[in-house]
């Protein structure tokens, strides 16, 4: 998961600590480059930390400069150096984490992670990285368990790509259970709304499995849930050519095609709505040439 996808209650626990100040920092997804030209900012914290030497929330700002450019190893040192300084302070250890995993050492960065819940199990963001690396290693129920602490955590203000992270180690898991990850998906989509990016990976799961109803039930509900319906009535039409109904697949065409006919002239002129009126007329013209009947 990426950086943001973390809460901002997880820094009220440390709230008023050198540690809380950087993690919050860093929990934001913020790059010290944001600020300025990233050399300006390696220039500008060098001639800081020379007047405070060991300073760990500087080395940190600093690693982190170096850790976007891809200079790891020097990263790397700023961030043993920041540890060494304060060897308490966790935000260094879980980027010195990061840094051990994009330099392809899993076990090593493990190793930091297992230390950095250790000492603060309730913090989500830590858990996300740790995560990671379990799936980098292979370790799919470890990093599925992760995944469902955070999303258990009454503190972690919910986000799409937690979701679709934990169910995506889901579908990794030997024999995986569909309806388990569908279900999952519809707990977000519960939880945050109706998700764009949640509602299309659960209904690719209920059609890739069979589940025609329910994924036809979907497809209605978000139809009817958009103001524009065409391209969800495609797919309808779609599914249900694909099951042999062909009849039933004319009808969600023809009503895709009404549904492109009802839209403002200047919308009805674009492009993609002209190759997407092509592509259907295709199909039904295609389903007439073969003649078939819906399937009982």
């Amino acid at each position: 998961m990426k950086d943001r996808t973390v809460s901002t209650g997880m820094g009220r626990a440390v709230a008023g600590t050198l540690a809380a100040t950087a993690l919050a920092w860093l929990m934001s997804g913020g790059r010290v480059a944001a600020h300025g030209n990233d050399f300006e900012m390696i220039f500008a914290l060098t001639q800081e930390l020379a007047k405070r030497p060991g300073d760990a929330g500087l080395l940190l700002e600093r690693a982190e400069v170096y850790r976007a450019h891809g200079d790891l190893e020097v990263a790397r040192r700023d961030l043993e150096a920041a540890i060494a300084a304060q060897p308490k302070f966790q935000p260094a250890r879980v980027r010195l984490a990061m840094v051990c995993r994009d330099q392809g050492r899993p076990d090593e960065a493990l190793r930091w992670l297992d230390e950095a819940v250790a000492a603060e199990p309730g913090q989500p963001y830590v858990r996300s990285v740790r995560s990671d690396v379990y799936r980098r290693l292979g370790r799919h129920a470890e990093a599925l368990a992760d995944l469902e602490a955070i999303v258990a955590s009454k503190d972690v203000e919910p986000v799409p790509q937690l979701y679709l992270d934990r169910a995506r180690v889901q579908l990794s898991m030997p024999k995986p259970d569909t309806n388990a990850v569908v279900a999952g998906l519809d707990q977000g989509i519960e939880r945050m709304g109706p998700v764009p990016s949640l509602h299309l990976m659960a209904l690719d799961l209920e059609e890739g499995s069979g589940q025609v109803d329910a994924a036809l039930r979907r497809i209605d509900g978000l139809a009817k849930e958009s103001s524009r319906k065409e391209r969800w009535l495609e797919r309808r039409g779609d599914l249900l050519a694909r099951i042999g109904r062909v009849d039933d697949a004319r009808r969600a065409w023809g009503d895709a095609i009404a549904a492109l006919d009802a839209l403002p002239e200047r919308q009805r002129r674009t492009v993609a709505t002209t190759e997407l009126r092509a592509a259907i007329e295709a199909k039904l013209a295609g389903a007439k040439a073969n003649g078939k009947t819906s399937a009982p």
